[in-house]
């Protein structure tokens, strides 16, 4: 009975280690995706590209995005705490001249413009862009 008790204690401080390892983790990730810089201008819509260089769009957690130029990089963040299930949808793009955002038959167009950085956060269905962000 001891034995047991003794490999019990040193089980559970390892799964607690684990546990704050991978929270510590997290908010890194989160922290790093906090991005902030002024708002996007707003823009045409639909966003459509010319012959030679279409505009490109991908489909997200029922959230479409589409781009004139550029590459993007996008992330699932928690929201609302360690044990929420709620997430909000980030995208990062590294110089998308002008942004469409889609969601349920509601469109939002922003131009942050040519050779600058964007990043597209969509919290509770809603989006915002501002000029700013690392990715390249």
């Amino acid at each position: 009975m001891i034995t047991l008790a003794a490999l019990a204690v040193p089980m559970i401080g390892v799964a607690v280690l684990v546990a704050r390892s991978g929270w510590s983790t997290a908010d890194a990730r989160v922290d790093a995706w906090q991005i902030e810089g002024p708002a996007c201008g707003p823009g045409s819509s639909p966003v459509v590209g010319d012959p030679r260089r279409p505009a490109r769009s991908f489909e997200l957690q029922g959230v479409r995005f589409t781009r004139l130029n550029g590459n993007v990089s996008c992330v699932s963040l928690p929201v609302g705490g360690r044990f929420s299930k709620a997430t909000e949808l980030v995208c990062q793009f590294s110089s998308p001249g002008m942004l469409e955002v889609s969601k349920d038959g509601a469109r939002q167009a922003y131009a942050p413009g040519w050779g600058r950085p964007a990043t597209i956060r969509v919290r509770d269905g809603e989006p915002s862009c501002v000029v700013a962000g690392w990715f390249r």
